[in-house]
C-alpha cells in the first residue's frame, strides 16, 4: 500500500469538498476513515486512490465488495 499519507485538509481537497464537509461525510461512513496518529486522521493515499477507482462507495459497501474479493482469491 502506498505510504504517502494525506491529512483532511489535502483529503477534502482532492475530493473538491470542504474539510467540513469531509467530516459530515465521515460520520456517515462515506469516506474511509483512515487512522488517527494521537489527534491527527490521516489517510493512506492508496486507500484513498482504490475507494475512488471502486466508484466511492459507503463503507458497507466497500467492506463487503473486499470480502467478496477475499473469498474469490
Amino acid at each position: 500500500m502506498d505510504t504517502l499519507t494525506l491529512t483532511p485538509e489535502t483529503l477534502a481537497q482532492q475530493l473538491h469538498i470542504s474539510r467540513q464537509q469531509l467530516y459530515v461525510w465521515i460520520d456517515e461512513g462515506k469516506v474511509p476513515q483512515g487512522f488517527h496518529i494521537g489527534r491527527m486522521r490521516r489517510w493512506y493515499w492508496g486507500e484513498i486512490e482504490d475507494w475512488i477507482k471502486r466508484g466511492c462507495p459507503s463503507l458497507r459497501v466497500l467492506t463487503e465488495q473486499k470480502r467478496q474479493e477475499e473469498r474469490s482469491a
